[in-house]
């Protein structure tokens, strides 16, 4: 697209054409004089003026390139090359964009589950003043990891049939593109929740030996 209209700026400039038309105009004038006297003597006097006349006639006109007016003949398929063009830019864009949202939502939905766990433990053990066995935050940390996981395959799923309704025809590309995003952003989000979680345990253990003494 940009080298397209790099094109079109080089082709939409004007060359000078400059004619020059030369006229010469050429007046003969004979004048004849005749003159008779009385002694019958006859005398004839011709003049022959000649007139040239050069009239230089400069004429400088502007026009397109004859390339540029091959394209201007050609403008309908033109046209019809940079919507499509345009038509690609936007889809490609919509596409990146779905996506996107689409990670950034599920990252954020499970970080706040993640943060809702870890404080109803920590308020579990601190404040209500309940030990909570190590097995137990184990298990927690187990049934939180297989939620994220779910929750990934299910975001990879959504992200591809998005693809498919944003564009009928689902370049290999694209859709390994919104794979691959979704999981990068699931194995980060694992490890945001697997430190989430050691936290958890580290509290609960010193949690529990405050119990005990």
């Amino acid at each position: 697209m940009l080298l397209l209209l790099v094109l079109l700026l080089l082709l939409i400039h004007y060359y000078r054409t400059t004619t020059t038309t030369t006229t010469t105009t050429t007046t003969t004038t004979t004048t004849t004089t005749t003159t008779t006297t009385t002694t019958t003597t006859t005398t004839t006097t011709t003049t022959t003026t000649t007139t040239t006349t050069t009239t230089t006639t400069t004429t400088t006109t502007r026009k397109f390139s004859p390339l540029l007016r091959a394209i201007y003949k050609k403008r309908s398929e033109l046209v019809v090359v940079v919507v499509e063009e345009v038509v690609v830019i936007v889809v490609v864009v919509v596409e990146v964009v779905v996506v996107v949202v689409v990670v950034v939502v599920v990252v954020v939905v499970v970080v706040v589950v993640v943060v809702v766990v870890a404080v109803v433990v920590v308020v579990v053990v601190v404040v209500v003043g309940v030990v909570v066995e190590v097995e137990v935050v184990e298990v927690v940390a187990v049934v939180v990891v297989v939620v994220v996981v779910v929750v990934v395959v299910v975001v990879v799923v959504v992200v591809v049939v998005v693809v498919v309704v944003v564009e009928v025809v689902v370049e290999v590309a694209v859709v390994v593109t919104a794979a691959t995003a979704a999981t990068t952003t699931a194995a980060a989000v694992v490890v945001v929740v697997i430190v989430v979680l050691k936290c958890i345990h580290a509290t609960t253990l010193a949690a529990r030996e405050l119990g005990h003494q």
